[in-house]
């Protein structure tokens, strides 16, 4: 990725609160067109990376920047940013049309008639007043607001929160024609990995306010597998080949998620390998974020179960 292809960088980016660290040193590349899922769980500091990339919030160490300028204090024109943050909600009487009215006040390619069309889809007049749409179509009223916008830089927390299994797919194939169309990037943040698996890019993971994965999708799909080996199969035979993500043993057999260094390890096999699979994402994000729990051993295992008859 070249220095003008870059549209969001992170360098050692930090954000405590009271003492307490949510985010701590998260450098991050995120270039023009691309989807980056951006994954973790509740309380891993996802909605405060994405404020500190919409200069809602100011780090307490390190750097966000878009288009090379900092987002703190706020630099870059603004209206190239469309933000969906948790939280967000107009007042309870104001009418979709003023909704759509406010943004296109602040975005000037503000397209009029890509919103109402959006709206007409889905059954919402744009004289509805807040109070009365359900909680999908007022998700799809925010949503279709910033995809009017005609913004590059478009930042989503959870946005499909309420929304049914056809409108999240018709969201995901808009946000790709924009990305293929004008080149527009969107930060996505999901726990509904399998929708996000469809049109991700890159993924990010963060565990514990840190960085545990930042790699393209493509790239993971080819070198990530989960593998079982001889039970007495050791790390040593492992770690010249692959990364170990995770690993159990079971009654017979070691079984571990791997990501191997390179394509060409890939296509190689370990001593005594009994299988190998390829893994989805989802099972890659549980590898990087689910505790480890240790087997015991298999007399205690036993043991255990003759208690418990």
């Amino acid at each position: 990725m070249t220095e003008s292809n870059t549209v969001m960088e992170t360098v050692d980016l930090t954000r405590d609160f009271g003492g307490k660290v949510v985010l701590e040193d998260v450098s991050l590349t995120v270039g023009s067109g691309e989807i980056l899922a951006l994954l973790g769980p509740n309380g891993v500091g996802k909605s405060t990376l994405m404020k500190l990339i919409s200069g809602l919030l100011m780090p307490s160490r390190g750097e966000a920047k878009l288009w090379g300028e900092s987002c703190w204090p706020p630099s870059v024109e603004m209206y190239r940013v469309a933000c969906i943050l948790d939280g967000m909600s107009p007042p309870s009487g104001t009418r979709v049309r003023e909704i759509m009215s406010l943004k296109s006040c602040v975005s000037p390619r503000f397209d009029w008639k890509l919103a109402t069309s959006l709206c007409e889809q889905h059954q919402i007049s744009t004289a509805s007043r807040w109070r009365t749409l359900s909680k999908g179509q007022k998700r799809w009223t925010l949503l279709v607001a910033a995809i009017a916008s005609g913004a590059d830089l478009l930042v989503l927390d959870e946005p499909v929160d309420g929304l049914d299994v056809a409108t999240r797919l018709e969201l995901y194939g808009l946000l790709r024609e924009q990305s293929n169309d004008r080149g527009v990037t969107s930060i996505i943040a999901s726990h509904i990995i399998a929708d996000v698996e469809r049109i991700a890019d890159d993924v990010v993971i963060l565990a514990n306010g840190r960085v545990r994965l930042h790699s393209p999708l493509e790239q993971l799909r080819d070198e990530v597998f989960e593998v079982e080996l001889p039970l007495e199969t050791d790390d040593s035979v492992i770690s010249p080949m692959a990364e170990v993500i995770s690993s159990r043993r079971a009654s017979d057999a070691l079984i571990a998620v791997i990501r191997f260094r390179s394509l060409h390890l890939a296509e190689q096999e370990f001593p005594g390998e009994i299988s190998r699979r390829r893994v989805s994402l989802e099972d890659l994000y549980l590898a990087y974020t689910q505790p480890q729990q240790p087997q015991a051993p298999a007399e205690q295992q036993g043991l255990a179960n003759e208690r418990s008859l």
